[in-house]
């Protein structure tokens, strides 16, 4: 008699897939006090940091209200947990801190992945603490600039080595100046070309009285939200209930600022806090410094488009030296380029858009010059569709004789 019957086994699956984190961040902090790291230092709450500068490790940091202020903004937003690598510099001669250190700079980055790659940083906040001359013409420091350009070639070589960020960077301004003439001297940040890169001009943190750059609220808040969040979501509780332009000479609330200040303001993309009536202090938006009519323009666009591009490098790793089939002509096999790009439509790009990071996500794959055998390469192309953040709401209100 022969043995029969159904055998049913419950087998376990991954259900999910490999995604990096997207809320680690660090700050690259010019010191007056002259600190110098030989290496980055990880920490991961106010605890930790307050115990790291108790101990006066690097030295000169021991005591610096400023670095201490940043944590504490940062961690104000972020939970406890989310790592935070700071990198200290002497700043203590001022100007570009960014440029002639961009070696230094690069090789922290680096060190961040070492021990596991997925601890790298996605959010970077640059910050000097010297207070730059600024002037009635150029309102900004002449080091502003410079700074966002050598953050920006920063970025384009870390890109390449899969050290993909967004970075912040808080400047100095005279808005006493610049208000004057209703914004119109606001710096036009667009110019900078910087699409990975936003300059913060205000802060909601006073030492004595007196406002101190900040990007550790900036990075705390992105560190939070979903990669396709705005940091100027009115959705999620104000910020604060006062801020102040960066100038402890000319202490400029951000209250006195006009509605044609903000536009005009806001138009440079700049990334500074502003009154939303009846409810509080909250960022304008998280402008980028690239042309408004560009994509990357928002720094949730760019967060977005790293982490996809972090996917796409992810998964078709997966394949390389491995044997793909071709057409009877060369061709890359149409049935094996379909099934990649399911496999990386259901594993990657679904989730983001059931998370509501954007609304669509198209794959196109297929060899190049459509010839597998001879180009043994490979092409992708993905296309995000966005959800864009409200930008404007027109509201119309009137009297009528029925609403029937």
């Amino acid at each position: 008699m022969s043995k029969t019957g159904v055998k049913v086994q419950l087998q376990d699956t991954t259900l999910g897939t490999f995604q990096p984190k997207v809320g680690n961040a660090m700050l690259i902090y010019a010191s007056l006090g002259g600190a110098t790291s030989t290496e980055p230092k990880l920490i991961t709450s106010l605890d930790a940091f307050n115990a790291w500068q108790e101990a006066n490790d690097p030295d000169g940091i021991k005591g610096d209200s400023n670095l201490a202020a940043q944590v504490e903004q940062f961690y104000k937003n972020a939970p406890s947990g989310t790592y935070l690598w700071i990198y200290c510099m002497d700043g203590s001669s001022g100007g570009d801190f960014v440029t002639p250190n961009k070696s230094g700079i690069m090789k922290a980055i680096r060190y961040t992945g070492e021990a596991d790659f997925d601890n790298r940083p996605r959010i970077i906040g640059f910050l000097g603490e010297q207070e730059e001359t600024t002037s009635d013409s150029s309102i900004v420091p002449a080091s502003t600039p410079t700074i966002v350009s050598g953050i920006d070639s920063i970025y384009d070589t870390m890109f390449v080595e899969s050290f993909r960020f967004t970075a912040v960077f808080a400047s100095d301004i005279d808005a006493k100046s610049m208000l004057a003439e209703t914004a119109t001297k606001a710096p036009d940040c667009s110019k900078y070309n910087a699409p990975a890169c936003g300059v913060v001009f205000t802060s909601d943190y006073l030492i004595n009285g007196k406002p101190v750059k900040d990007v550790g609220e900036t990075m705390g808040i992105l560190s939070a939200i979903a990669v396709g969040q705005s940091i100027g979501s009115c959705a999620r509780p104000a910020v604060a209930s006062a801020a102040y332009f960066n100038n402890t000479t000319n202490v400029v609330s951000v209250a006195s600022c006009s509605l044609t200040d903000y536009d005009a303001m806001g138009e440079k993309q700049m990334i500074f806090h502003r009154v939303r009536p009846g409810r509080g202090i909250f960022y304008n938006d998280g402008a980028t410094c690239n042309d408004p009519m560009q994509a990357l323009s928002k720094l949730e666009y760019s967060r977005l488009g790293n982490a996809v591009c972090d996917d796409a490098e992810y998964f078709f790793t997966g394949i390389l030296n491995t044997q793909a089939p071709v057409e009877a002509n060369g061709d890359l096999s149409k049935t094996y380029a379909e099934q990649l790009k399911n496999s990386f439509y259901t594993q990657y790009c679904q989730p983001r858009i059931s998370q509501g990071q954007c609304s669509a996500i198209n794959i196109e794959i297929g060899a190049q010059n459509n010839d597998f055998v001879g180009t043994k390469t490979i092409e992708v192309t993905i296309k995000i569709q966005p959800s864009p953040n409200v930008d404007q709401v027109l509201v119309y209100v009137m009297y009528v004789k029925s609403v029937a």
